[in-house]
């Protein structure tokens, strides 16, 4: 096979699994429960607040906007981890709806580079 049929190839396999992974999370989306965020997320938010303003200082020189920018993005990784843990489901939903999409892509390429001869 020439290098411009190989990479053509490679091309529109990539494609394939992008498309894949793109429907099955849409699929995976749609089935679960709509996003929600509740105060919960305050309390992750703080402690990665505080982490940050921690890690923070124990680095370098220790000056105001260093330990305020440690904060706010400690603060912001945080509630981003609540968010994620209180819509689990709708996450592992998705996840699964792409690694299944994905892996029947990859079947099928692989069944198509080695074909089963039963005769």
């Amino acid at each position: 096979m020439p290098i411009g049929e190989e990479f053509q190839s490679g091309l529109e396999y990539g494609r394939d699994l992008l498309e894949a992974a793109a429907r099955g999370g849409r699929a995976g989306f749609s089935e679960a429960e709509p996003i929600t965020a509740s105060c919960s997320t305050w309390l992750p938010g703080a402690v990665g607040a505080g982490l940050g303003v921690l890690a923070a200082a124990t680095v370098g020189r220790k000056s105001a906007v260093k330990l305020l920018a440690g904060g706010i993005v400690g603060g912001a990784l945080g509630a981003l981890a609540g968010l994620v843990w209180e819509n689990r489901e709708l996450v592992g939903r998705t996840v699964g709806g792409v690694v299944e999409g994905t892996g029947r892509v990859r079947d099928a390429k692989w069944l198509e580079d080695n074909p089963i001869d039963y005769a």
